[in-house]
């Protein structure tokens, strides 16, 4: 019975059969007859679409790599590895590299070891090209076809404007050729080398739909010259040639360390260990000249076990597109994605990272997205930089997604027009924040709209860290809910144009957050009679005769006062911190009268007598507050638009 192909497969045989001898169509049968049968229509179809199709084995390529256990003797170039993963003389030639037995550096640590086995006698007795600088047993080690000749091969033989490269199930090793050259000595920390250069576009590299096509980078790093080295496995080179669109499809692009999250992020990778965060190590790299790829498309990649940034320019000043769909980033130690282009973010899961996402907006043209996606175990999701005075920035949307980041879920230093909405905060100490540390760009933080998102268990929903050029201004905080939140908003920045209408902060475990601005060296946070937020609560008791009610935590407040010559204050120090027409509303609930005077300054202003039940509503009118008795409110009162 004809069974139906998938569109690998499919192409797998059109790019088998083209390079197949006439004779071989006498031998076909199943699947191949039927598929020769059709071939006429199949083809007609190609060539309509433009497409060809190349298959990496037809280059040289072998997909062979294997990640074992093996054992180390000082001084020697000979390898014993387990029975179980016997090699023969078949293995003669393939890349070896063996974690943490290689040179010594300072005192007790070594470098990786990279050569090529020699010898195999007996199956696990192997000789390598290079000498092991320590004693060890349990070494993890990686052995496999070096192909990245054969990769290059077959992308310097796409045409046209889309050529499908096949990549068949299997673990293809990719080493950067100059990292094996003896000779190659690094200028500075952050020189590149890649396993494949690809400068033209019109390339879709698809994998395997079963998801067992595997790129392994180079994962062990070696001293070249002063700096540590690992390589990128793909530069995405410019100028670019041919700039039709580059496709990346069901691809596992694996870094070839044994954990990428190694929790120090202190510095760049260490000449003592090679641990910490390795710019030289990437999956994806744009780098060179422009022009660069207009578009680039990755569909259900998969990217783990990376010490550096795992897709990222090094390019400034231009713009595509990338659509990044359905992928995940999973095991690193820097972030998962640091393009600098417009980009289509949906579907994708980030876990087990420094941070999701860094991006520098300073060159972007078009609207970007990132939605329908998950962040957990990280800790910073989504760090936002690049606002410039002199470029108009194009909308950016966060949109339905989960962010599970311990530190910061949204980092923005600094932004212009973001809108962050309908997403699921968890945890995190910030959900959203400013901090001047991370500051990039020339621009401050404006034109932010936060709407319709839930905060769980959040620190802070939003904090101020920032001022002077990285300051904050006009942001709208709408209709958003938080759940066991200590602070609903917090500060000690500056900011101005800070409002919160209809939004929600309600109990659970003890934590009912309210604003929080004491501290905010701007504008205090306008909060609207809208919110659901906890009231503020100031007394006076035994021989404190005095507090104060200040808007910088909100507009409502419940008095109460132990004895008939309590005094209350409304907080007066700040009068540019306070917005025109803020409004603080206090009701009174002591039998005992108290007084409550207009200023910080007691007796100035006229002062205003309180008695148990009185409720009360201030406005900042004109650089003072005004006092007037209010009426209960309605109740069952809700905003049905903003």
């Amino acid at each position: 019975m004809f069974m139906p192909l998938n569109k690998f497969h499919l192409l797998v045989f059109l790019s088998q059969i083209r390079r197949a001898p006439r004779w071989l169509s006498v031998h076909l049968s199943g699947h191949a007859a039927s598929l020769l049968f059709m071939l006429p229509f199949l083809l007609q179809i190609s060539s309509r679409a433009d497409t060809a199709a190349l298959n990496v084995t037809n280059f040289g390529a072998t997909g062979d790599a294997v990640q074992i256990l093996a054992s180390t003797v000082s001084n020697s170039a000979t390898v014993i590895l387990d029975p179980s993963n016997a090699l023969s003389s078949t293995d003669v030639g393939k890349i070896i590299e063996l974690f943490g037995v290689g040179a010594v550096t300072t005192g007790t640590n070594h470098q990786d070891l990279v050569g090529s086995i020699v010898a195999v006698t007996n199956g696990t007795n192997v000789t390598i090209s290079m000498m092991a600088g320590l004693t060890a047993t349990a070494v993890p080690c990686t052995i496999g076809t070096q192909n990245a000749g054969a990769f290059q091969r077959c992308l310097d033989a796409c045409h046209g404007t889309n050529t499908v490269v096949l990549i068949p199930a299997g673990s293809y090793l990719l080493v950067p050729p100059s990292f094996l050259d003896p000779s190659f000595v690094m200028d500075s920390a952050a020189t590149l080398t890649f396993a494949i250069n690809i400068q033209k576009g019109g390339i879709h590299l698809l994998g395997d739909e079963g998801g067992g096509s595997r790129l392994v980078g180079n994962g062990a790093w070696a001293l070249k010259g002063a700096y540590v080295q690992r390589g990128a496995l793909a530069g995405c080179v410019g100028p670019v040639t041919n700039d039709a669109p580059l496709v990346f499809e069901n691809l596992t692009l694996d870094g070839g360390v044994q954990a990428g999250n190694l929790g120090n992020i202190a510095g760049p990778a260490s000449v003592t260990d090679g641990s910490g965060w390795d710019v030289t190590h990437a999956a994806v790299i744009d780098f060179g000249q422009a022009p660069l790829h207009a578009y680039k498309g990755f569909i259900n990649c998969r990217f783990v076990h990376w010490r550096g940034e795992m897709v990222k320019s090094v390019v400034a000043g231009m713009d595509g597109l990338i659509q990044m769909t359905n992928c995940s980033f999973v095991d690193g130690q820097a972030s998962g994605f640091n393009f600098n282009f417009t980009h289509e973010i949906n579907g994708c899961l980030f876990s087990n990272l420094f941070m999701a996402m860094e991006f520098y907006e300073g060159y972007m043209q078009g609207a970007s997205t990132f939605e329908n996606s998950t962040m957990t175990n990280l800790v910073n999701a989504i760090v936002l930089v690049g606002a410039l005075t002199n470029h108009v920035e194009p909308s950016y949307t966060i949109r339905s997604n989960i962010f599970g980041a311990s530190g910061k879920s949204i980092l923005f230093s600094p932004v212009r027009n973001l809108t962050v909405v309908g997403n699921q905060f968890y945890g995190s100490i910030i959900g959203l924040g400013s901090d001047d540390y991370a500051y990039q760009g020339t621009d401050y933080n404006s034109d932010i709209l936060v709407e319709s998102n839930t905060f769980t268990g959040t620190g802070y929903c939003l904090n101020i860290g920032s001022s002077g050029r990285d300051r904050v201004a006009n942001m709208t905080w709408l209709t958003n809910t938080a759940v066991g939140c200590p602070r609903f908003g917090n500060g000690y920045g500056w900011s101005t144009n800070i409002v919160f209408l209809g939004n929600a902060s309600l109990p659970l475990n003890g934590q009912q957050g309210l604003l929080f601005g004491s501290s905010l060296t701007g504008q205090y946070f306008i909060d609207d009679a809208s919110n659901q937020f906890p009231t503020n609560y100031a007394g006076v008791y035994g021989s404190t005769l005095t507090n104060t009610v200040t808007y910088a935590l909100g507009m409502r407040w419940g008095l109460w006062a132990e004895s008939s010559n309590g005094v209350f204050l409304l907080d007066t120090t700040c009068p540019n911190c306070i917005p025109t027409n803020a409004l603080l509303t206090m009701s009174y609930g002591s039998q005992m009268p108290a007084t409550l005077y207009p200023a910080s300054q007691a007796p100035f202003g006229s002062p205003f007598v309180l008695n148990y039940g009185d409720r009360i509503a201030c406005r900042w009118t004109g650089g003072q507050w005004v006092i007037r008795p209010q009426l209960a409110p309605p109740t069952n009162v809700h905003i049905v638009a903003p």
